[in-house]
C-alpha cells in the first residue's frame, strides 16, 4: 500500500483518568485496571512534513528527542505543532503526543504499525491504557489491567501486555465535565520513582472491591443513558477510591492543597460528582451540560475567595479517536 504520504497531520485531545477499580487481584495476576475518559480540549495538533520547516514549542522538545533518539523520527522530517496539550497536569500529554508524532511518521515512511505495536515501542502502557485506546476510539473507557507476576508490575515486553478495553461506550451529550487546573502546580511526572511506587500494588480489601466494580457497573450504564447524577456518584466513588491507594505517595488523598479545595469549590457550587485526574493538578466535576457553565462559574468565584488561581471549562467526552489526514 503507497498512499505517497508528503505531509501528515494528526489532531487528539487530552483525557481524564477517573481513577481504578482494580490494585491487585492476586487469583487473576492483574493489577491496575483504570476507568477513564477522552474530552474535546485541550487538543493536540501537529504536522508532519518530509523536509519541512520544524516548529516545536518547548514542551513538546523532549517527545520529539525521545523519537528521534530511537530511529522513530527522521532528522529530515519536519514537525509543525499548531495546538499541543499542556505536560504534566493530569491530561496524558506525553501518550497523546508520542502517539501522533510516531504514527505520523511512520506514514511519512510508507508503514503501517498498529497502535499497540507503537504504543508498545514508544514505552506507553505501563499501568493504564486509557491513553492509548483514547487515542484509537475515544470515548468512555474500562481497561484490562496490566499482568503482576508474582505481585510485581514490569514494563510491557508484548503487545500482550499492554492493557486493552475491556468496555468501551458512547457517553451521552448530556453529560459534561468542569475540568479545572491550578495555575503553577504540576503532578507527579513520569520518572523512575513513579513507576518503583506503581511497581508493586496491594491487594484490595474484598468489600471495596465489589464497590469499585458495582461503580463501573453503573458507571457504563448512566454514561450511555445520560443520567448524570449517577455517573457523577459513580465517578466519586472512583476517584475517593483512587485517592485512598496512592495517599502515601501524593501525602494526602490528593495530590495538594489546590486541588482539596478545587474539590471543595466543586462541591459547593453543585457538582454531581468530583475527583483529581491521575497525579493531578488537574480535577474535574460532573453535570448536565446545560448547568455546567453556571458551577463553573460559581466554582472558580469560590476558588478566588481560596487564593487559588486557576484555569476551567466545560467540555464532553471525545466519542471518537485521533484524525489522521494528509495535508499541505
Amino acid at each position: 500500500m503507497n498512499h505517497a504520504w508528503d505531509c501528515v497531520e494528526v489532531v487528539t485531545a487530552a483525557r481524564l483518568h477517573l481513577g481504578f477499580y482494580n490494585s491487585y487481584n492476586p487469583r487473576t495476576g492483574t493489577a491496575y485496571g483504570s476507568v477513564g475518559v477522552a474530552i474535546e480540549k485541550p487538543r493536540l495538533r501537529v504536522r508532519l512534513c518530509k523536509r519541512g520547516a520544524n516548529n516545536i514549542p518547548h514542551d513538546l522538545l523532549k517527545e520529539a528527542e525521545f523519537l528521534r533518539a530511537r530511529g522513530m523520527l527522521a532528522e529530515s522530517i519536519g514537525v509543525l505543532v499548531d495546538e499541543y496539550i499542556p505536560r504534566h497536569v493530569g491530561f496524558g500529554s506525553t501518550t497523546q503526543t508520542l502517539l501522533s508524532l510516531g504514527l505520523a511518521s511512520s506514514l511519512l515512511e510508507d508503514r503501517y504499525p498498529s497502535i499497540y505495536e507503537l504504543a508498545l515501542r514508544l514505552g506507553r502502557g505501563f499501568v493504564s491504557g486509557i491513553g492509548i485506546e483514547s487515542f484509537r476510539r475515544g470515548g468512555l473507557i474500562v481497561d484490562s489491567g496490566r499482568p503482576a507476576i508474582g505481585g510485581v508490575v514490569e514494563p510491557p515486553r508484548r503487545v500482550e501486555d499492554l492493557p486493552r478495553a475491556i468496555a468501551r461506550i458512547e457517553v451521552s451529550p448530556k453529560i459534561c465535565f468542569i475540568v479545572i487546573t491550578p495555575r503553577a502546580v504540576t503532578g507527579l511526572p513520569e520518572s523512575p520513582s513513579e513507576r518503583q511506587i506503581l511497581r508493586a500494588p496491594r491487594p484490595l480489601p474484598k468489600a471495596l472491591g465489589a464497590r469499585l466494580a458495582e461503580a463501573v457497573r453503573d458507571l457504563l450504564i448512566s454514561g450511555i443513558r445520560g443520567d448524570a447524577e449517577a455517573f457523577g456518584e459513580a465517578v466519586t466513588i472512583l476517584d475517593e477510591a483512587s485517592g485512598t491507594m496512592f495517599s502515601d505517595a501524593q501525602g494526602s488523598t490528593y495530590c495538594c492543597g489546590e486541588v482539596a479545595a478545587g474539590i471543595s469549590a466543586l462541591r459547593r457550587a453543585g457538582a454531581l460528582g468530583w475527583g483529581q485526574s491521575s497525579w493531578g493538578p488537574t480535577f474535574y466535576g460532573v453535570q448536565w451540560c446545560d448547568e455546567a457553565e453556571k458551577v463553573l462559574e460559581k466554582a472558580m468565584k469560590l476558588l478566588k475567595n481560596y487564593g487559588v488561581k486557576a484555569d476551567g471549562f466545560v467540555t464532553r467526552v471525545r466519542n471518537s479517536g485521533a484524525k489522521i489526514r494528509v495535508c499541505k
